[in-house]
């Protein structure tokens, strides 16, 4: 069995800043991650949200994860590839020049982390293995951007635009759209303008696509596996973008074969997206897709507090809803990974080092954290309480919400997707 992780690990190099102590916490972000990726038996790792000023950290990451291997006397043979997450300007991929961390893509990109032997070379574009060169480096690639699939044609109907595929494989550029997509035969103003919704949706340049890595198991026979990883658009002002964007990536070109899987923050929570992607994927696929854990979409988001920070969550209530999500064809195993239990167990790796470095957190991370993290005042109060396994008499709060604090100070918003296979 060979294992990947899917991650949004949210502002990945910018969470904390830009300056000499907003390094040191994503340092420690990293290092945590990597503990996490050690635990969890990963081969892979895919980053969502992985910003231009992110990517310096890879190298961090990579070196991490090879003296953790080295530690439990396994080979040192991590490596790492990364790439923008839109196309510049046109709509042919040529080189990294024409990809771009654009404001209409939410400056994001992809990274990968990847042990020798389980990805496959890919003819790309990306940035090359083992280089923070922001221009490329002259090395083999293992990631690449999706921007041609099968031919879409879109249709109104009724409360959804339905997304249907025309005959055949003559690939073309594939159409993305931005936030703020609205329902169809509306419009919307843009700073451009209005639009309406079959014009925001054949947009092609500057917003954010889907990567793509071909997953491989060495000294197997079998074929390198496409897994195609996408950071849909947000749902901004009650949009439908994440559904339409999702329904668009059902269209990559590396899906069409015999065996694949598409996976990510998708961002579908509302307008009934999951039933609609559900369907899509069962119905409307050349090949049936299974859903994550069989067919039930697990609550895949962490809060520690209520939307704006007015009050703390409590208990199961720190996991809110299903944005990561994955279709495996065939019979491959995909679900939520929950590190939350790693965080809680006294005893535990991560928890006991978590517990040894709270004053670091306190005193480092917390003030870092109003800018992504709503949280109510106390917030060291909780880690207090997250340290000594009890929360004081009468606390608006509990131990789950002192765990989900620590999980959005260090690690991300977001649980990682778990694919096995």
């Amino acid at each position: 069995m060979v294992r990947m992780l899917s991650w949004n690990l949210q502002n990945f190099g910018t969470r904390y800043g830009t300056d000499a102590a907003a390094k040191t916490c994503e340092i420690f972000r990293v290092h945590m991650v990597s503990m996490f990726v050690a635990q969890a038996e990963a081969a892979v790792l895919v980053i969502q949200e992985l910003r231009k000023e992110g990517v310096g950290y890879l190298r961090n990451f990579r070196d991490e994860l090879n003296k953790i291997a080295r530690s439990n006397k396994e080979a040192a043979d991590w490596n790492y590839d990364w790439l923008p997450g839109s196309i510049a300007g046109t709509n042919e991929v040529a080189s990294l020049a024409d990809l771009a961390f654009t404001p209409v893509g939410n400056s994001e990109g992809y990274g990968v982390l990847y042990r020798t032997g389980h990805l496959a070379q890919m003819e790309s574009v990306s940035a090359g293995e083992n280089t923070s060169a922001l221009d490329g480096g002259i090395k083999a690639n293992f990631i690449s951007l999706i921007y041609k699939g099968r031919p879409v044609i879109f249709q109104d109907d009724g409360d959804f635009i339905t997304i249907t595929y025309r005959e055949g494989r003559n690939y073309v550029p594939l159409n993305f759209i931005r936030s703020c997509c609205t329902d169809p035969n509306l419009s919307k103003s843009m700073r451009s303008g209005k639009l309406k919704t079959n014009e925001i949706l054949q947009q092609r340049a500057l917003v954010r696509r889907p990567c793509v890595v071909h997953w491989s198991e060495p000294n197997s026979a079998e074929e390198a596996l496409p897994v195609v990883v996408y950071h849909a658009p947000v749902g901004a002002r009650g949009a439908k973008s994440p559904l339409y964007g999702t329904l668009i990536g059902f269209a990559s070109d590396a899906l069409q074969g015999d065996d694949a899987i598409y996976t990510g923050d998708l961002n579908v929570v509302t307008f009934n997206c999951l039933d609609a992607i559900s369907q899509h994927a069962r119905d409307s696929l050349e090949y049936a897709y299974q859903s994550q854990s069989a067919g039930v979409f697990s609550n895949s988001m962490v809060h520690a507090s209520t939307r704006g920070g007015t009050s703390w969550r409590l208990g199961d209530g720190i996991y809110t809803t299903s944005r990561d999500l994955a279709f495996a064809k065939k019979t491959q195993r995909v679900s939520v990974e929950n590190v939350i239990p790693s965080i809680e167990t006294a005893g535990a790796e991560i928890s006991d080092y978590l517990k040894a470095r709270a004053d670091f957190i306190t005193k480092k991370v917390i003030p870092r954290a109003a800018r992504f993290v709503k949280n109510p005042p106390g917030a060291e109060e909780l880690v207090a309480a997250y340290v000594a396994g009890q929360v004081p008499a009468g606390a608006t709060y509990d131990l789950s919400t002192c765990c989900a604090l620590i999980y959005n100070l260090v690690f991300s918003d977001h649980l990682p997707i778990l694919l096995d296979r």
